[in-house]
């Protein structure tokens, strides 16, 4: 992930931006709740737009294709056609004003479809961090304390390596960040299975669990958690292998930008010369294709999510649940 500047650091907004310019978001808490809703957002809003340079990145190649359209035009109606007695070029407003409201309702719901889709992976990802947190709890349960400590470590990798068996393998070094979770010949066996790393894991984790000679009803118990992760695996794996259906963002991809590309040829009816078609068609082009760009982006909701943090905060409070254990099992030894 590139460096940010100090100036973004603070902001609230998706200006943490990864090597490929996707906007990546982070957990809210009441801080950057109250200066996400303060008075200042509009100030924000607008200067984001210079600060984030990712944004105009992705959109250097269809915005290069409308205001070339929005030069040409105007630049042979009102000096070339003249000059060598050419009929000048133009299309009825009728055409736009007929049209703009499907490319909007396109737009809406090509933007809606994929917050369905990162709206689902979130939820997805709090089940998970619910399930942790009642595992951990759950080891408790067991008697020994090498088998509780393994449960403890098990779970602070499971969120690791799902985090990383979502994303490109180019983001994260897997087997730096479960190194304090997992010992080497783990890891090896992790490797040599051919399973999914976190699917291993949960198999290490239900393996643990039927050697610690639970009583049926609370060995139940932590079997369903554990069945219920590794449903949320596949709940994630679906997710990441299906997209919206690639027709259907063509034809949107389509339409807007043929629909960008012959607007000047309205403009330029209004408008005398270049300078005043180019502007009119930047102000338009950037905002309907940056909404366009978002919903392609939050398609994929994996490389927007933060589960750095997520994952993190299951690592931390499954060994904080630990200690807790750790403590009540000291006092209580302290008080005979």
């Amino acid at each position: 992930m590139r460096k940010l500047s100090s100036s973004l650091k603070d902001d609230v907004d998706m200006v943490q931006t990864l090597d490929t310019g996707r906007p990546k978001n982070r957990p809210f808490d009441f801080k950057a709740w109250e200066k996400y809703q303060s008075q200042g957002r509009w100030w924000r809003a607008l200067t984001i737009i210079f600060r984030q340079q990712s944004v105009m990145r992705r959109l250097t190649l269809p915005l290069t294709m409308c205001l070339s359209s929005a030069t040409l035009v105007p630049l042979y109606n009102h000096h070339l056609a003249p000059l060598w007695g050419f009929h000048t070029l133009s299309l009825p407003g009728d055409i736009f004003s007929l049209t703009a409201a499907s490319l909007g309702l396109l737009l809406v719901f090509r933007t809606n479809s994929a917050y369905v889709r990162y709206d689902e992976a979130r939820k997805i990802w709090g089940d998970v961090l619910n399930r942790c947190r009642d595992l951990a709890r759950q080891s408790a349960w067991m008697d020994d304390p090498k088998r509780r400590s393994s449960s403890i470590k098990l779970l602070s990798a499971f969120g690791i390596l799902l985090k990383c068996h979502l994303r490109t393998p180019s983001r994260h070094d897997m087997l730096a960040e479960v190194a304090q979770h997992l010992t080497v010949k783990e890891v090896q066996a992790m490797a040599a299975s051919g399973l999914p790393p976190p699917l291993w894991v949960l198999n290490s984790l239900s393996r643990t669990v039927d050697g610690a000679n639970l009583d049926d009803l609370k060995a139940m118990q932590v079997h369903k958690n554990i069945s219920e992760l590794i449903a949320d695996i596949g709940k994630c794996e679906r997710l990441l292998s299906t997209p919206i259906p690639i027709s259907y963002s063509r034809i949107s991809a389509r339409f807007l930008i043929s629909w960008l590309m012959l607007l000047p040829f309205y403009l330029v009816r209004c408008s005398t010369d270049v300078a005043g078609v180019f502007v009119k068609e930047f102000f338009i082009a950037y905002y309907f294709l940056q909404t366009e760009d978002i919903g392609h982006h939050i398609e994929e909701p994996f490389s927007v999510l933060p589960l750095d943090a997520i994952a993190a905060k299951i690592a931390i409070q499954t060994k904080q649940v630990e200690e807790q254990h750790q403590t009540m099992l000291e006092e209580a030894a302290a008080s005979f």
